[in-house]
């Protein structure tokens, strides 16, 4: 196993030095940190915190996002209100709908032609003889376990194991999260550092309400960076691993009328 890990390491770094050298370790635009620090749902997660700042959307406690306006300058603004423009959507469902548009393909692009991701192409070669190498790892396994049922052996242990390695064949066949090249990954990593001591300031010193740099909490820290619990509630519910990881750092719910908008800039 831990041959493995070191191949995988060591086949992560090839891929990262493919990549063209930046001057800058981390891009300027927050829906390109947002999907270096979450993939595409925290793009999505971002814009509709960025519209709710704006007025343009409304979240009700159902978790269903309404539009208030029809267009917007924003390539992924604009591809979200567009699907909002039938009436309100699930939150859930427009992550999937808007994170599959192509203004955030062209956002990974970007990201792949400029240096901070390591191409798709390469993630999906090197995951696979990672996958295959756990493959191996997880047949000798189970001709293990075979041959302790056959002698009436303790297996438990190695049920447990053959399960974490049967996980890691999945996760690495099938690679969810964009993997980032070394300068970025460790910019990103900062970022987070930052914005987390930032959020504990902030919830301190004025009552949780995060004014400053809302869109950009939520693009590093997702739903762990939100104040608002009721707007966190509605938009993710009550399981945090609903979120993957995303959210907003909104703190205006409306008790009117059961809706959250307009963040304070």
């Amino acid at each position: 196993m831990a041959a493995v890990s070191f191949l995988k390491a060591a086949m992560r770094k090839i891929a990262a030095w493919t990549a063209p050298r930046l001057a800058s370790a981390l891009p300027d635009s927050i829906h390109q940190t947002a999907y270096l620090a979450g993939g595409a749902r925290r793009v999505v997660d971002t814009a509709v915190i960025e519209l709710l700042e704006r007025g343009l959307v409304r979240v009700n406690r159902a978790g269903e996002v309404a539009g208030l306006a029809a267009v917007a300058d924003d390539p992924v603004h604009a591809a979200l209100l567009r699907t909002l423009a039938s009436g309100p959507v699930p939150h859930t469902q427009l992550r999937k709908v808007v994170g599959k548009d192509s203004s955030v393909h062209l956002i990974a692009e970007g990201l792949e032609s400029a240096g901070f991701l390591v191409p798709q192409r390469s993630v999906r070669q090197y995951g696979r003889m990672a996958a295959f190498l756990y493959s191996v790892v997880l047949l000798f396994g189970l001709g293990r376990l075979a041959e302790g049922l056959y002698h009436d052996r303790p297996v438990k242990g190695l049920l447990v194991l053959l399960a974490l390695t049967g996980y890691l064949v999945y996760r690495h066949w099938c690679p969810r999260m964009p993997v980032a090249t070394g300068s970025t990954a460790r910019g990103v990593r900062r970022l987070r550092r930052d914005a987390r001591r930032f959020t504990k300031r902030r919830r301190k010193h004025v009552g949780g309400r995060l004014v400053w740099g809302s869109a950009l909490t939520v693009a590093l820290l997702g739903s762990d960076g939100m104040a608002d619990p009721v707007l966190r509630i509605a938009l993710f519910g009550n399981d945090p691993r609903k979120s993957d990881g995303m959210g907003s750092g909104c703190s205006s719910c409306g008790s009117g009328d059961g809706s959250c908008g307009g963040c304070g800039d």
